[in-house]
């Protein structure tokens, strides 16, 4: 695109900070955040990697393109813009049924993690549970065994801890405790109240993007194998 070819930039959201949060993608769309990301003084992982989280699931392709475009020019970032786009790029390959990509990218997220939050740490056991890869389930009950509970302050951290924990350990046979894990898991799903006083629904559980987690941990807690088949 030369000079005098200026994408039309009206094609972006309007506010100030949202030309980078994108739900729809085309290639005018592409075009013009492409100048707009180009023309910015600083950020730019920011930006890009907010952007590529918006794409993950519904624009997997186009979302794994920006990804090569983030490690490119921001390959020496690291934090959670690097954790960002890393996750964005699993949900994208799951989207796209590239399982052992996704898994790559999830291993990557948890090294990039590894002096992150408990939540971030969490992500692998959680995505390797609720996925069914059941050949990384020894490796990441081990994790579990890493991550202190106490460490968690939203309700939907501890009911994505004790989810994991039920279903990894009831397919390792430790089927009392994993209905323990289970039955707790589940009685937080009808919280009304996040505990923080001014912020009382922040950090609830989305039980319609937990939904593939709940039916699992209900198989669980009813002494119920949660990969009747096996999982990959």
């Amino acid at each position: 695109m030369t000079k005098a070819q200026k994408p039309d930039l009206s094609i972006l959201p309007s506010g100030r900070d949202d030309w980078y949060r994108n739900e729809t993608w085309s290639q005018d769309i592409e075009d013009a955040f492409l100048y707009k990301l180009g023309r910015s003084r600083s950020s730019k992982d920011q930006h890009l990697s907010i952007q590529i989280s918006y794409l993950d699931s519904q624009f997997p392709k186009e979302a794994l393109r920006l990804a090569e475009l983030f490690h490119e020019i921001c390959g020496d970032v690291v934090g959670f813009s690097l954790q960002r786009v890393l996750l964005a790029e699993a949900t994208a390959h799951m989207a796209l049924m590239q399982r052992e990509s996704a898994l790559q990218k999830m291993y990557a997220h948890h090294n990039a993690s590894l002096q992150g939050s408990p939540a971030d740490q969490m992500a692998l056991p959680y995505f390797v549970a609720v996925q069914g890869f059941t050949a990384e389930f020894e490796a990441a009950v081990r994790l579990l065994d890493e991550i202190k509970f106490d460490g968690f302050f939203l309700v939907k951290e501890q009911f994505r801890w004790r989810s994991a924990n039920a279903v990894i350990r009831f397919k390792l046979g430790q089927c009392d405790l994993a209905r323990e894990y289970a039955s707790k898991a589940l009685l937080v799903l009808d919280a009304e109240h996040s505990g923080i006083e001014r912020h009382p629904t922040v950090g609830l559980v989305d039980t319609v993007a937990e939904a593939p987690m709940i039916k699992l941990v209900r198989r669980v807690a009813a002494g119920q194998d949660p990969w009747p088949d096996g999982g990959a």
